[in-house]
């Protein structure tokens, strides 16, 4: 939703924001440094509280100095080249903000647009990607996510502005020795969103590096992947944005991914083919991943297991036995959990007797459930109220058991929310025909 501006509030950016520019300078022909932009924190007066919120929400902290810096240092990377002789030049010399007045204008025009639109990329693993490849087309997870094998990879999808400069910011500055290219068998998830790109950090990366970890997540709770014994040594790997427009889509930024979720990454391998035939293979992934687009649903419950499921994909990055039970932990609750009446029965039986009757299909079978549920509470007690940092063989089990369980307890929900949405579109059928 575009931000809304009284011409009251407007006409004082604008003087404002002009003022401001007189006082920047530029080094280098091309960079003007954040340390200059102190004067915005004070057009924050100039927003109310859910505007303030709402520009938060795209451009991440101190908004509208991230923005307007965004707008000024970008403009000279992208028209002036690296110029060592040259330091401290008022920025009112160059054509391009020549006249104060008339780039705020511009700059405050752009504010009003936001959200701007742009599309996330990143590659998924080798050892991903060459199971998947083959067995799926482009398979939509929700509205905005997308899992493109390397043959349906978006067309266009540029990785260079052709400009040294530019292109400096985006892989030069992770990689030393070669210039950055797609690897051409890799399987690509894809994220579309919208905010606001700054030079340097953008709320957009932390999202997007979400919905990696919690489709991992979802993908090892329904056997989609699972951990490899073998270990390859992690890659490059990259959240790549581009800012999607009617007239072009450019590459504006990059990230690269956690060291530690990449080298998770890199171990986790698609379930095997086994016996199955090609087709049959095929079906089974893209049952699968119906499954695992489950998460992505906009509803309360979905939400609830998008968390469970980052929190899942955490504890099984973490080698530390006692950290993975603890986030394997807050996985369960943050599905199950229920404050009102944990308060009432504690967390331990609340959390017990809704998993032994979810997963449970004998009184047998939930008694032992609800045992190990104590067993698995009573180490974590254990480690929060009283220190615990060591572990035996009898503890590591037991931390083996919750991520085991986390996982069967996500699964679980995922095979009744995709029968739940097999339910309402049979309703919905009904209804077209009962029309008819």
């Amino acid at each position: 939703m575009a931000i809304s501006l009284d011409q009251s509030v407007e006409n004082s950016l604008i003087l404002q924001i002009s003022e401001g520019l007189r006082q920047l300078s530029v080094d280098h022909d091309c960079f003007v440094f954040s340390s200059g932009f102190s004067w915005c924190d004070a057009l924050s007066e100039l927003f109310t509280p859910s505007q303030l919120d709402k520009l938060q929400d795209y451009c991440g902290e101190d908004p509208i100095r991230q923005f307007i810096h965004g707008q000024v240092a970008g403009t000279m990377r992208h028209t002036y080249s690296y110029n060592k002789g040259v330091s401290n030049i008022t920025l009112t010399s160059y054509p391009e903000f020549s006249d104060p007045v008339k780039s705020s204008r511009k700059i405050v025009k752009n504010l009003k647009q936001l959200p701007y639109q742009y599309r996330i990329s990143v590659q998924l693993p080798q050892e991903i990607s060459k199971s998947l490849d083959n067995f799926i087309k482009v398979h939509q997870l929700s509205e905005s996510v997308w899992i493109h094998p390397s043959r349906s990879i978006p067309d266009p999808f540029p990785i260079s502005h052709n400009n040294p400069l530019v292109d400096n910011d985006l892989f030069d500055r992770f990689i030393s020795d070669d210039k950055y290219d797609l690897q051409p068998d890799r399987t690509l998830l894809s994220i579309r969103a919208s905010g606001y790109v700054g030079l340097y950090r953008t709320p957009l990366v932390p999202h997007a590096s979400d919905i990696l970890k919690a489709f991992y997540g979802a993908a090892l709770a329904v056997g989609l992947f699972k951990y490899g014994t073998s270990f390859q040594n992690p890659e490059d790997s990259f959240f790549i944005i581009h800012q999607i427009s009617k007239s072009a889509t450019e590459i504006v930024f990059t990230e690269a991914v956690d060291s530690d979720l990449t080298a998770n990454s890199c171990r986790l391998r698609v379930t095997p083919q086994g016996d199955l035939s090609d087709e049959e293979y095929g079906e089974k992934i893209e049952n699968l991943l119906n499954a695992v687009s489950c998460i992505f649903g906009s509803d309360k419950h979905a939400r609830k297991i998008f968390t469970s499921c980052v929190w899942l994909f955490r504890s099984h990055t973490s080698f530390n036995p006692l950290d993975s039970l603890l986030e394997s932990t807050i996985a369960i609750e943050a599905l199950l959990g229920d404050r009102e009446n944990q308060a009432k029965l504690g967390i331990s039986r609340l959390l017990g007797n809704r998993c032994a009757y979810l997963l449970g299909t004998s009184m047998q079978e939930r008694e032992d459930i609800i045992q190990q549920f104590d067993g698995i509470y009573q180490l974590r007690s254990d480690v929060v109220h009283s220190g615990k940092h060591r572990v035996n063989s009898h503890e590591r089990k037991t931390s083996e058991l919750s991520k085991s369980l986390c996982a069967r307890i996500i699964r679980q929900e995922l095979i009744l929310e995709m029968k739940a949405r097999s339910k309402r579109a049979e309703l919905a059928s009904a209804a077209e025909v009962n029309e008819l």
